[in-house]
């Protein structure tokens, strides 16, 4: 069976809950798992198979190419959000709230997608 890119909304949204010792490591975490279930599923939606890093732009510009100005906006916002919080550790403490917003953005482009969060 396959891998269902939906399980990292549902890892990030049980880390959010979660306390820790290790909040920036814990909330940049859920911004990752946030982005990539939200992009995962945006991706397969749109019947993309590229597996290489210029799949972010493909992805994000079928969807604004499609007039889904919106959707491609938050998928693009929310990148921005997980380069952010998976490869500059130079950024300002990223806290739980940063993590949450996130996560709501996740929820918005799934359920555009109209993806179910059982």
């Amino acid at each position: 069976m396959a891998f269902n890119p939906v399980d990292f909304y549902h890892l990030a949204g049980w880390l959010y809950a979660q306390q820790s010792p290790h909040d920036e490591a814990r909330a940049r975490t859920v911004i990752s798992k946030a982005y990539y279930s939200a992009f995962l599923e945006a991706r397969n939606k749109a019947g993309i198979s590229l597996k290489t890093k210029e799949v972010h732009t493909v992805v994000h510009t079928y969807y604004f190419r499609a007039g889904q100005l919106t959707l491609a906006k938050r998928l693009d916002e929310l990148r921005v959000k997980r380069n952010k919080a998976d490869y500059d550790e130079t950024t300002p403490t990223i806290t739980s709230r940063d993590s949450g917003i996130a996560l709501a953005q996740a929820k918005k482009i799934l359920q555009e997608l109209g993806i179910a969060l059982v």
